[in-house]
This record gives structure tokens, sequence and C-alpha cells, in this order.
């Protein structure tokens, strides 16, 4: 299973966050949630035990932990295990303590990574010429540590997380806009990365909400990711005009976090604020967040058969 299915698992786990917002307490929805949660679930044992027995031939990732491409792909897994808490959190207090360690581990997995990652920008400044959207996920995905933080009692920790992915999109995201608006053309692979641009301030929207509980913070980056939305779905179309559409690939995964990410945002502030367009901004992407999710899993499965 290739990196890519990492951030399947954590597109999958992001909705299923979104849908259990939405749900409340409908059992006529949570079933959705759930279902989504047990696929990203299935989905990260999967490639977590593929990518261990690689490891232990001597085929695997272990040579190359270095490249900022690997690190950037391998980044979901310990977002995903900060993101399942949340559907855990529910289940009573007898899985608290299991969910506290994944939330823990995660935290400290993507605290490497991220360490990593700056270590090697430190060093090879260049590297930031040719940064993408996708440098975001190993930077600021910490950013999702506020989600399960109040029920496990790690809010100082999460507090702390949050904040550290927040200063991070901030210092790269003046390298990330001058590369993808004025920089050389991106490579296909690298095409539905652009949606990687909503996540950041959905991020920190859902952080001033949750830490917080500022309802004026939480409004007003959900309209910066909102913002966003509209700029990736410029470059996306403007790229698929003057190239045509980049054909499918497991890149297309991550285009689905980004979109969960806000929908999730959307609904939070909803409900702090009582405005209803937020409610309208929240039911679209939920919506657009969910259909995007659904086709590339139709697709991921039609590309796994045909390379059989």
């Amino acid at each position: 299973m290739p990196l890519p299915f990492f951030g399947a698992a954590l597109g999958l786990a992001g909705l299923g966050a979104s849908w259990q917002r939405a749900a409340g307490d409908d059992p006529n929805l949570l079933w959705i949630s759930g279902t989504l949660a047990g696929a990203a679930t299935l989905v990260l044992l999967l490639a977590a035990g593929d990518h261990v027995r690689r490891w232990q031939r001597g085929g695997g990732i272990a040579g190359a932990v270095h490249a900022l491409p690997v690190l950037s792909a391998l980044a979901p897994l310990p977002m995903v295990l900060m993101v399942l808490p949340i559907w855990l959190v529910p289940l009573g207090t007898g899985i608290l303590s299991a969910a506290s360690v994944l939330w823990a581990a995660g935290l400290a997995g993507h605290a490497a990574i991220a360490i990593r990652i700056w270590v090697l920008l430190l060093r090879r400044p260049q590297l930031l010429a040719d940064a993408t959207p996708a440098l975001f996920v190993p930077t600021v995905g910490m950013a999702v540590a506020p989600g399960a933080a109040f029920a496990l009692g790690h809010v100082p920790a999460a507090s702390a997380a949050a904040f550290a992915g927040a200063v991070a999109w901030v210092c790269l995201l003046p390298a990330v806009l001058r590369r993808v608006l004025t920089g050389t053309e991106l490579p296909n692979s690298a095409v539905p990365g652009l949606s990687i641009l909503v996540a950041p301030p959905a991020l920190v929207a859902l952080a001033f909400g949750l830490l917080s509980d500022s309802a004026e913070g939480a409004a007003l980056f959900t309209l910066i990711s909102l913002g966003f939305l509209a700029l990736a779905a410029i470059l996306v179309l403007r790229r698929a005009y003057q190239a045509g559409w980049p054909d499918f690939s497991l890149a297309w995964w991550s285009a689905t976090f980004p979109l969960a990410a806000l929908a999730n945002a959307a609904l939070l502030t909803g409900e702090m604020t009582a405005a209803p367009a937020y409610d309208v901004a929240a039911t679209g992407a939920l919506g657009l967040a969910s259909l995007v999710t659904v086709t590339v899993g139709l697709l991921t499965v039609r590309h796994l058969i045909r390379q059989r």
C-alpha cells in the first residue's frame, strides 16, 4: 500500500469527526460517523502493517525518512491517532485511557516529524523555493490536537500544539503562495494538494472555538478557510483549462481532509454564533467533503483493481 494511503485514513477520520459534530445526538446520523471512523482505522492498520513488513524486509521507507516528501506523506499517520479519539470519547469512560494513549502517541509522533522538517528547512532553506501546500501537513498538522483535548484532559498540550501549528502556517504561507502563484508549474501529482490550503485556517478556527471559546476567532478563520477554498478551486480549474484535468492518483486523497476540516469549523462556528450563513456554509462544505471522499474512494477501488 503506497504512502498516500495514510492520507486516505486521515480523510476518512476527519470526515467522521465532521459527521459526528453534525449528527449531535441523532442516532439516525451517528452511524455515518462510526462507519467512517471504522473505515479510517482499518485503512490505517492495513497501511501501517504493510509498511512495517516492508521495513522488516529491507524494502520499506527506513532509508528515506530524511526526505521531505516522505515525511509529508507519513504525517497523516500521527494525525489520525489524534483525530480518532474524537470518536472514541463518547463511547464511555472505560475507553478514555486507550483514547488518551492514542492521542498522546499521535502528538508525540507528529511533533517529531515537525521538528525534523524544520531542521531540514533550516539547514537547506532553498527547499522553500519548491514549497507546495503539502508542506503544511507535517508542520501545521499538530493543530488537530484540540479535537479531543478537553475530554482527555490534555488542554495545555493541545494549546501548545495548536499554537505551534498556527505559527508554522503563518511562517510558511508566503513561501507556499509564492510557489503556487508565481513559481514553476506544479507536477500533476501536486495539483490535488492545492486543496491543503484550506486546512490550516480551518484547524485554527477549531482551535479558537474549542480552546478559547472565541466565536469571533472561529468565525474569522472559518471565513479565511472559505477564501482559500475559492483560491484552490480557481488554481485547480486554471490548471485543468491549461493542461487538462490531471489523471487520477492516490494523491487525490489529500483533498478530503481539508474539506472535512472546513466543514467541522463551519459547523462549530454556526453553533457558537447562531448565524444562518455559517449553517449554510457548513451544510455545503460537509456535502462537498462527503461527495469528494466517496468519489475518491470509488476511484481508488477501481485504480487498485486495474493494477492487479
